[in-house]
């Protein structure tokens, strides 16, 4: 009977370690809502942290290492980033290993975890707006 028990126990743990792992939510860059900055709207992920000036030049520090990654950043835009990507890096820049914190912020464009949006238009806010 106690081998049963722990059997039963140590299976139910499984089931929920797996159902736990395999059902986590992901970061998806194409769930987005409209934030404002510097008072013009912009369209983010939800799950990104985004910043609060606008790039002021096409010379920005901004956009041109966006567009060194490969990002279609411009003046006028904001930059966004997944808060877990900035949490990552954050957290291996703060234990020192400024080179795992640079090399995981330098994967986040392919991985679509990193971008620039660019401000709306008033069609485009209004219909965004009714969508919401």
């Amino acid at each position: 009977m106690e081998k049963w028990k722990l059997l039963a126990v140590s299976s139910l743990a499984l089931v929920l370690f797996i159902g736990c792992s395999s059902n986590q939510p992901t970061f998806n860059p194409n769930n987005k809502g409209i934030v404002i900055v510097e008072g013009k709207p912009y369209r983010v992920p939800l799950e990104a942290n985004y910043s609060t000036q606008s790039f002021k030049s096409s010379n920005d520090k901004g956009v041109v290492k966006g567009r060194q990654a490969g990002l279609d950043c411009r003046k006028g835009d904001i930059s966004w980033i997944s808060s877990n990507v900035q949490k990552a890096a954050q957290e291996a820049a703060g234990k020192g290993d400024v080179n795992l914190a640079a090399s995981i912020v330098l994967a986040a464009p392919r991985k679509g975890q990193i971008g620039c949006a660019h401000p709306l238009s008033k069609k485009e806010y209004e219909y965004y707006r009714s969508k919401q």
